[in-house]
């Protein structure tokens, strides 16, 4: 086992075809893609299985990248008991 830790990563964004992929290290958190309807607009699948409203290419992008700040974030902070 390596000392990689994704979690201290930077997060990259790489292309998947049309898709856009955000990457912490070597592990996808989060795809934007295109809307089928409109084109020009964006869209994400939450993790809960929904889509996220459209939005532009950045802003799509943006609240990606900000919940999985959020997960990382919440993968760091201590566990509280009792």
């Amino acid at each position: 086992m390596s000392n990689y830790d994704d979690r201290t990563a930077k997060p990259s964004w790489t292309r998947d075809g049309a898709d856009w992929v955000l990457k912490l290290g070597r592990r996808k958190v989060g795809r934007v893609f295109k809307d089928e309807k409109y084109p020009s607009m964006w869209r994400s699948r939450r993790a809960d299985g929904r889509l996220s409203d459209m939005a532009n290419l950045t802003r799509a992008k943006n609240a990606v990248l900000a919940a999985a700040e959020r997960d990382i974030r919440y993968a760091k902070s201590p566990v509280k008991e009792g």
